[in-house]
């Protein structure tokens, strides 16, 4: 079967409230070595020629900032579009920006600095044999459920933790976002492709090292992680 060139544009997701991590400054501007961490990601990015048009999804609050740290990449295809209130609709305003000839949209967690370039082609590569798919590991510890004081073990044999990025194919990710309502409480583009489409989306085994900075006791391991 001959492989599909499968045009990607990457939706890189700026604009949380950064409400469990706390601080002064939105937590995709944190600096590790002088650099905001929201690059490193961005930098990786840029390096496949498959991706032809980068959105950055943007808080309100720190445009100026970011449009300063993006001074020295104005030779990129990259633009900026406001975030809503909530993810999906963070994502379904980037969408409105992708290029015409856009097949597959990568959506990326700015708060993930760490994901390696290697993972970002597995991802790609095997995107083009999935309508959508997302980077995952499989949980590993033990899992207990705790309900009014009663405690059962939770079988973790087919159980993962999910990251980014996680690929689409634009007019599935394009048909499911415009579905979704307030009360779904979707948290990421697999529940609303879960929830309103029958795709059963592929499961690309990622690092635990691809870790999303949440709490002010990930930054010290990211430091770690980006200096090494």
């Amino acid at each position: 079967m001959m492989k599909k060139n499968n045009i990607y544009n990457l939706l890189l997701l700026l604009g949380g409230k950064s409400s469990r991590y706390g601080g002064d400054v939105n937590k995709v501007y944190c600096l590790i070595n002088n650099k905001p961490i929201f690059l490193y990601s961005l930098d990786k990015f840029l390096e496949f020629k498959q991706i032809v048009k980068i959105i950055i999804v943007y808080n309100k609050s720190d445009f100026e900032l970011l449009k300063n740290y993006l001074t020295p990449y104005k030779q990129y295809n990259i633009e900026l579009v406001q975030g809503g209130e909530e993810r999906y609709l963070s994502v379904f305003n980037g969408l409105k920006k992708l290029s015409s000839d856009c097949t597959k949209v990568i959506v990326h967690d700015g708060a993930r600095p760490n994901v390696s370039k290697e993972t970002i082609a597995k991802a790609i590569e095997e995107s083009n044999e999935y309508n959508s798919l997302s980077v995952g590991i499989k949980v590993t510890d033990t899992i207990k459920k705790v309900i009014d004081g009663s405690m059962k073990t939770i079988s973790r044999d087919n159980l993962y933790t999910m990251q980014t990025p996680q690929i689409t194919d634009k007019d599935l990710l394009i048909d499911v976002l415009s579905k979704v309502k307030e009360e779904d409480n979707i948290t990421d583009d697999l529940m609303a492709i879960e929830k309103y489409s029958n795709v059963c989306p592929h499961i690309t085994i990622g690092s635990k090292d691809n870790i999303k900075l949440t709490t002010q006791e990930d930054l010290d391991y990211l430091r770690y992680l980006l200096s090494k």
